[in-house]
């Protein structure tokens, strides 16, 4: 790991995962009996200095990986690109992207999966802040997007109200989507 005089970072790092399962091929019959199997990842990432308003960051990883899920053993390459804003030292935002490419091992391609985050985080007094959490995700199986949204007020340090909005829906629809979900919740914490 290196910092730099304008505080940037940068970061380097090598290592490897022990992962117990059974090889696969492309139309996920097994190969072998269950094996342990040493997965090397190699990382590399750089900030800039987030002491700043807005500082910028970005990594790509590369690694051997096992999906026990979608029966998938074979090599992923990532890039992950974000950005942070401080607005008036009230208001946090933040993106992110992530770019996910997966090949079985002969290097077929086996899916692209992408993730968009956006948070918007916003403190209006000592006692009222919101918080919005948007996510849109794809990969072979489909898109997902979701929305997580409170509001919330101190009443004390024991007490406080919470007002929230979620939204979840996929395509093609899941049996566990949610869709449109309002909720509120008080709390206080009793002293004795």
């Amino acid at each position: 790991a290196v910092r730099f005089r304008n505080f940037w970072f940068a970061r380097v790092r090598y290592s490897y995962d022990r992962v117990r399962f059974n090889e696969f091929t492309p139309d996920f019959q097994p190969l072998a009996s269950t094996q342990i199997y040493i997965t090397p990842r190699i990382r590399f990432s750089l900030q800039t200095n987030e002491n700043r308003a807005v500082y910028l960051s970005y990594s790509f990883a590369t690694r051997k990986m096992v999906q026990f899920a979608e029966n998938f053993y074979g090599r992923e390459q990532r890039h992950e690109l974000g950005l942070t804003a401080r607005i008036l030292d009230r208001t946090r935002l933040q993106f992110a992207g992530t770019f996910v490419r997966e090949f079985l091992l002969d290097g077929t391609p086996f899916q692209n999966r992408r993730l968009l985050l956006t948070r918007l985080n916003h403190q209006f007094t000592r006692k009222l802040r919101t918080r919005v959490l948007a996510q849109a995700s794809s990969n072979r199986r489909g898109r997902n997007f979701n929305v997580n949204s409170i509001v919330a007020y101190d009443f004390t340090a024991r007490s406080a109200l919470i007002v929230g909005y979620n939204y979840q829906r996929g395509s093609p629809l899941q049996p566990g989507d949610l869709g449109n979900e309002f909720f509120a919740k008080f709390s206080y914490l009793f002293h004795f």
